[in-house]
């Protein structure tokens, strides 16, 4: 009896134990988004400010940049910020190779950090059919972290959801550094020419001529037009596969039952 008591105690011991972690990583990540939402930081760790303290680095700027766009996903932050700041720091393919390198090695942060602080707990409490999703991903956790990548599945909180699971850290690795490859390509071009365009209208006489000579330019030639479209087909297509991936879920579920 005294054996089987000490088990049940040891059982619940390392249960609180796990639920104490997991509760001080949200603790965390909630005070990092807390603390973002107060106007002197967020001024502070704004696009623009961003832009100006990885250009006092001078020769260092790169590196600097990638450290901070680490810190920023391993901090669960808004990575869109960071990603528009390096499309006014760099030309494009430097700028898409600080952010995979950043967002990759941030992402893996925030995956270690869940891994360890949440995995035990959420390993104890999986049953029936979650338990045999998570053994899933243990299988194909490449092919999973690669889809959601590609599908735009919310970067930050995607990395800390992930470390509670049973996918391997070499497929997170690799699923996300591939994954998210061709989302900065189009987000990059967009922002610079989005930049193009803001400064092209800023020079016209007046509001509605900046306005006209913008929307000239988007529609005159692809440089401005293909990003645009480029971004609006990678934000559509998720959404159509989402909803076909549901129709054809809910019609093998109705074919399944009586």
């Amino acid at each position: 009896m005294s054996s089987t008591a000490e088990r049940i105690q040891t059982v619940r011991s390392r249960r609180m134990a796990g639920l104490g972690k997991l509760l001080a990583l949200l603790s965390v990540i909630a005070v990092a988004l807390f603390a973002y939402r107060q106007p002197e930081v967020r001024s502070a760790l704004s696009r623009e400010g961003i832009v100006s303290f990885v250009r006092s680095a001078g020769f260092w700027g790169p590196g600097v940049f990638v450290v901070v766009y680490a810190l920023w996903v391993s901090l669960a932050l808004p990575a869109i910020v960071v990603t528009g700041a390096a499309s006014l720091l760099f030309p494009a393919l430097p700028a898409v190779a600080s952010i995979v390198v950043g967002a990759t090695i941030g992402a893996v942060i925030a995956f270690l950090t869940a891994r360890f602080a949440g995995r035990d707990f959420v390993a104890r409490m999986l049953r029936g059919r979650v338990a045999a999703w998570d053994e899933g991903l243990a299988r194909n956790g490449f092919l999973f972290v690669l889809y959601s990548r590609l599908l735009y599945a919310p970067f930050t909180y995607y990395n800390f959801a992930a470390g509670l699971t049973k996918v391997s850290l070499r497929d997170f690795f690799w699923g996300t550094f591939l994954g998210i490859i061709p989302g900065t390509f189009i987000w990059v071009l967009f922002f610079g020419r989005l930049k193009e365009l803001a400064d092209r209208a800023s020079q016209a006489a007046g509001f509605r001529a900046g306005m006209r000579e913008a929307f000239t330019l988007l529609v005159s030639g692809p440089r401005y037009l293909l990003p645009v479209t480029l971004l609006v087909v990678s934000i559509v297509i998720p959404i159509v596969a989402k909803r076909a991936h549901t129709r054809i879920s809910s019609r093998r579920a109705s074919r399944g039952n009586p």
